[in-house]
Parts: C-alpha cells; structure tokens; sequence
C-alpha cells in the first residue's frame, strides 16, 4: 500500500501535456467518443421511490458485462466486476429480479459465465448484514461480543476480499453515517472513506455508484420481506 504523500498532487503544463488518458477507461457512453461515465467516477441514481433504481442498477451491471446496451446508452469496455451492497431488498427478490434479467434475455453460455464471474450481490441473510452504516456499532452485543467485527470492519473485509472495479450501494442513505443523504459533508466523508479502502491498490481504478431516494424517502419498491 502507497503512503499518502503530505502534500497536493501539482503537476506543471508539460506535465498536463504528456498525460497519457487511459484508453479502456469508459463504462456508459451516449455515442461514439461522448462518455458519460468512466472508471474512477463517482455517480449517482436518484429518483422517487417506486421508480425501479435498484432494478435499472441492476440491468446496468449485467448489460456491461455482457456488452449489451442499457436504456438506449452504449456499454463500454471489458467486463468490470460489480459488487453490490445494501440492506432494503431481500434474497427473494434479488433472486427474481436476476431470473427475468438472465432467463429472459436468453443469454448465451459464455455471458451468462461472464455474469457469474462478474456479479457480485451482498446476500441479506444474517441480521449484521442489514447494518452497513459506516462509524456504526455494526453488530448485535451478542455477535460483537463473539466476532469484534463492526460495519466498517465487515466493509473493510469485503472489499478487500472481492476488490470490485465497481461499487454499487443501494441504498446510499444505509451507509452515510447519520442516514441522512441530504448531509453532503457525510456524503463526501463516506465516499472517502470506501474509495480509499478500495484504492488500497494504486493501480486499480474504481468507480463507486449510489442508488438513492429524493428527499431521502423509502419507495414502494422497497422489499424489506425475507
């Protein structure tokens, strides 16, 4: 892991001028040469609840990885790998959702394996999985007691574990500490705090992607059943 230099990163004009942008860098673009989304940015899905973000989310990360286009945009590049987290939609209904996307698209062998190796969902089996807050206890006393493991220890783990090209969290409002998504220094403070756990590896790019409410509300197509 790099050191964190003491100073800004300042380059002068010859340095801007032999910068070399990377070329296998764009995820989502309007046209040919017009990217709207490239590795290293930090996006947002925001609309009213009920609207389907966490599907289009979804369909997105499956459609890069199996070069298809998503709602009328063109997928770029090689296939990232996608890690998703959050805590409002159940394991039934991640399950169907996966189902109408994969089954009935009817994908060839090669990208439904591109998909498996690709995609990447937090499964909401045990109680400490619901509580990604960062800064919170992360636990009941019974499993804190027993693991020492807080949220910011079970992200911290994750990451390092699946060290995703792209973050999905879904919710965004879950992670912020204080759960209020309108709190941009939180806001600002979280991504921080996930891009440098992730970027524990300089030479990997990474982009992190926030599905949120407006307002910060909870939609009807919130599915809190087991």
């Amino acid at each position: 892991m790099a050191s964190a230099k003491p100073e800004f990163t300042v380059w002068r004009m010859t340095d801007f001028m032999a910068y070399v942008p990377p070329k296998d860098d764009a995820i989502l673009e309007i046209a040919k040469d017009q990217v709207i989304w490239r590795e290293g940015e930090t996006a947002l899905l925001i609309g009213p609840g009920g609207v389907g973000k966490s599907r289009l989310a979804l369909q997105l990360a499956v459609n890069q990885i199996t070069g298809q286009p998503w709602v009328g945009l063109a997928t770029c590049g090689h296939p990232r790998t996608w890690l998703f987290v959050g805590n409002e939609n159940s394991c039934r209904r991640l399950k169907d959702e996966l189902q109408s996307m994969l089954i009935g698209r009817a994908l060839t062998a090669d990208q439904f394996m591109a998909v498996q190796q690709h995609l990447l969902v937090q499964a909401p089996i045990t109680p400490e999985d619901a509580l990604i807050e960062l800064d919170s206890d992360g636990g009941t006393p019974a499993a804190k007691a027993t693991s020492g493991i807080t949220a910011n220890g079970r992200w911290k783990a994750t990451l390092a574990k699946h060290r995703p090209d792209v973050l999905v969290v879904d919710p965004w409002e879950a992670v912020i500490a204080g759960s209020d998504a309108n709190d941009s220094a939180a806001t600002r403070q979280s991504v921080m705090e996930l891009l440098a756990t992730l970027r524990q590896d300089p030479t990997q790019p990474v982009e992190v992607s926030a599905r949120s409410e407006l307002n910060g509300q909870t939609g009807a197509d919130d599915d809190q059943s087991p």
